[in-house]
């Protein structure tokens, strides 16, 4: 059965293109069984197939809002399959801020895929072409901030002479 809905979209540029087997073959059901497995603790691509499903959303080979459904459902759902309570937050507590978190974390993706849509390949291309540029850029900015910590500290941690109003004395007790 082709869950997917007809018409041609561009293939998913990168990484992305991982996904696009699961995506065709499994449809919505490749969105809760990643989302749900990586919300309860095993590293699987959840988000990375969120995004891609999103993208295929927007190039209109799936529905965005059942998408989005699917991904907050599975977000909850493998999120409470891992809730152990060793924190000792009450479920109940629990489940309305993960509902909360779920509701942001899979409408962010969802529409930020969706919006790229038809459109990834151009915007995937910037990127890498960007990457490395971005990269030393915060590599810097990661250097000044560090040396600015160390500054501080050694600032801090140089003592500073008070000023008493007395003239200062050599070893014997008389004013040099």
């Amino acid at each position: 059965m082709h869950i997917l809905a007809s018409g041609s979209a561009p293939p998913l540029p990168g990484f992305l293109n991982a996904l696009a087997g699961p995506l065709d073959h499994f449809g919505y059901w490749a969105v809760p069984l990643l989302v749900m497995i990586e919300d309860f603790g095993i590293p699987v691509p959840g988000e990375t197939v969120l995004i891609a499903a999103s993208v295929y959303a927007g190039a209109g080979r799936l529905n965005v809002v059942a998408v989005g459904v699917v991904g907050f459902v599975a977000a909850v759902a493998g999120d409470n399959i891992g809730f152990a309570g060793i924190t000792g937050m009450r479920w109940l507590r629990f489940l309305a801020f993960n509902a909360l978190g779920a509701a942001l974390w899979v409408g962010t993706w969802v529409s930020l895929g969706y919006l790229a849509g038809s459109h990834i390949g151009t915007i995937y291309h910037y990127i890498t072409e960007y990457f490395f540029y971005v990269l030393i850029a915060l590599a810097v900015l990661l250097a000044g901030y560090i040396a600015l910590r160390v500054l501080r500290r050694r600032h801090r941690a140089t003592p500073t002479r008070e000023p008493t109003g007395k003239s200062p004395k050599s070893d014997d007790g008389r004013s040099p």
